[in-house]
C-alpha cells in the first residue's frame, strides 16, 4: 500500500506539517513558510496552479542543495513590512490621486537581490492601480545573490496580476516575462479582456533595457496606457464615446438598451476568500467581476444580479461567458464543504457543467439576443380638417349630425368616430 503524504499548511498561522521527504527541501520549507504569511499559490503563463517558476509559491525546485530564491512581484508587495521603502505604486488613470491623468511612465527598478546595494533608490517592485482589486505587478528577476538559484526568466522583467488589491491572499498569474526591447501589451492577452476600471484603454509594458554594466543591474521599463483617438478606438456594444480631450473611453455616453439580468447565487465552500468570478461580452470585454476575497463567509449564500446593458445595434448579441475560479484550485465542491453555484438569465436557468465541482476554473456560457426595439411605422397622411373638441366642419359620411362630447341621439350603424382630444383612429 503506497505512503499517504498530507501536508498540512495553514495560512496566515505559523503552523505547518508535511511527513514528506520533502520537507527537506530548502524551497518547500520557503514555500510553506510563504503560506504561514497569507501568500496563495503562483501560477504561471498557462494560469495552472503551480507554474510560475519565477518565484517560490510557484514550488518549482525539488533538492536539498539549492534555495536561494525569492517570491515573485505580487508576493513581495503584500508582505508589508519587506522593501516598503522601495514600492512604486502607479496609477496612470488617476483612480487613487484625485483624477490625475499620467498615460506614460518611464522608471528604472533593481532586483530583490539588490535591495540593499541601492545607491539610486530604485523600486525593488512596481504596482500598477488599475481601479479594480486585480492589479498588475513588475518586477525585476536579477538572478544573483539570495535569487541566484531562480528557476525561470533570470535577469528578465516579470509582470504578474493578482486579486485583493495586492494586500490580501490571492493566486497571482504570470502574464510576462521581457527581455530588453521586448513588450507587453494586454491587448494580447488572452487571459485579460479589460485592464482598469470602465476603461478599454490597454496596458502596455516595454523594457527598454537591461543595463548589466553597473552595479546593480537595472532595468529601463515604460508603462504606456493608450488612450482612444475615435469613437472607433471604444467598444459600441458597451455605448461607449472617445472624449478627445482626456483620450478616454466615456461608458454609457451612447445609446443604450438592457438586454436583460443574470441572477448569480453561490453557495461558499469553507474557505469563500478562494472564489471569484467575471462575466464578459463576446469581445471578453469584462462586464462586471468579483476577486478572491470578496466572499468573508463561508458555508454561505450569496445572491447577486448583473445588469447587461449594450449598444441597440443586434449585433452586439452573442455568447456571454461566466467565469468561476478558485485560487487553491479544488473549486467550490466537494473536499472542503459542499459549493455550488447556479445562473439564470433573465430567469431561464444556465447549464452550469459542474456547479461546483471544478479545479482551478469553469465556465458557462448564455446567450444574448439585442432587439433594436420594432421597427418604426410612417405616419400616414394628415387629414383635411384636424379633428378637436369643436370641429369646424362636420365629419364627413354619416351621421348627418355634429359629433359631439354627448351625441343627443345614439349613432347609426357603422358611425364615423366620435371627435375627441385624442381620437381612436385617424379621419379618412
Amino acid at each position: 500500500m503506497p505512503l499517504l503524504a498530507i501536508h498540512y499548511l495553514v495560512k496566515n498561522m505559523f503552523r505547518s506539517l508535511s511527513p514528506h521527504m520533502r520537507c527537506t527541501f530548502c524551497v518547500f520549507l520557503s514555500y510553506s513558510t510563504g503560506h504561514n504569511l497569507n501568500l496563495a499559490h503562483s501560477g504561471g503563463l498557462n494560469s495552472q496552479t503551480y507554474t510560475d517558476h519565477t518565484g517560490l509559491m510557484g514550488n518549482p525546485l525539488y533538492s536539498d542543495e539549492t534555495g536561494k530564491m525569492c517570491f515573485n512581484a505580487a508576493k513581495n508587495f503584500q508582505i508589508d513590512g519587506w522593501y516598503n521603502d522601495r514600492k512604486l505604486i502607479l496609477d496612470p488613470l488617476g483612480y487613487t490621486n484625485g483624477g490625475q491623468i499620467n498615460r506614460v511612465k518611464n522608471f528604472k527598478m533593481v532586483g530583490i537581490a539588490d535591495y540593499s546595494n541601492n545607491p539610486q533608490g530604485h523600486p525593488v517592485v512596481v504596482k500598477v492601480e488599475t481601479g479594480t482589486s486585480n492589479d498588475f505587478f513588475i518586477g525585476f528577476n536579477r538572478a544573483s545573490g539570495v535569487n541566484s538559484d531562480n528557476d525561470e526568466a533570470d535577469n528578465e522583467v516579470t509582470i504578474v496580476k493578482t486579486g485583493s488589491n495586492g494586500f490580501g491572499y490571492s493566486q497571482s498569474l504570470l502574464r510576462a516575462t521581457l527581455a530588453a526591447g521586448q513588450a507587453y501589451d494586454s491587448r494580447n492577452d488572452g487571459t485579460i479582456s479589460t485592464v482598469f476600471s470602465g476603461k478599454s484603454d490597454p496596458l502596455i509594458v516595454v523594457v527598454n533595457d537591461i543595463d548589466s554594466s553597473t552595479n546593480p543591474w537595472s532595468a529601463d521599463i515604460s508603462i504606456i496606457v493608450e488612450g482612444c483617438q475615435s469613437n472607433n478606438d471604444c467598444n459600441a456594444c458597451n455605448a461607449e464615446t472617445c472624449d478627445l480631450t482626456t483620450q478616454q473611453c466615456v461608458a454609457g455616453s451612447g445609446p443604450t438598451v438592457k438586454a436583460g439580468d443574470l441572477a448569480i447565487t453561490i453557495l461558499t465552500d469553507r474557505y469563500p476568500t478562494e472564489t471569484a468570478w467575471s462575466v464578459t461580452d463576446p469581445n471578453a470585454n469584462e462586464i462586471d467581476s468579483r476577486s478572491s476575497g470578496y466572499y468573508t463567509n463561508s458555508e454561505s449564500t450569496y445572491t447577486e444580479t448583473v445588469e447587461i446593458w449594450t449598444s441597440p445595434d443586434p449585433s452586439c448579441g452573442g455568447e456571454y461567458k461566466f467565469t468561476i475560479t478558485d485560487t487553491y484550485g479544488d473549486g467550490i465542491c466537494c473536499s472542503w464543504g459542499l459549493g455550488s453555484y447556479g445562473l439564470t438569465w433573465n430567469g431561464i436557468a444556465v447549464d452550469t457543467p459542474t456547479g461546483g465541482e471544478f479545479g482551478d476554473s469553469e465556465e458557462a456560457t448564455f446567450q444574448v439576443v439585442v432587439s433594436s426595439g420594432p421597427t418604426p411605422v410612417p405616419p400616414t397622411p394628415s387629414p383635411v380638417a384636424a379633428a378637436s373638441d369643436a370641429p369646424s366642419s362636420s365629419p364627413t359620411g354619416n351621421p348627418s349630425a355634429l359629433a359631439s362630447d354627448s351625441p343627443s341621439s345614439s349613432p347609426t350603424a357603422n358611425p364615423a368616430p366620435e371627435a375627441s382630444d385624442v381620437p381612436s383612429s385617424l379621419p379618412s
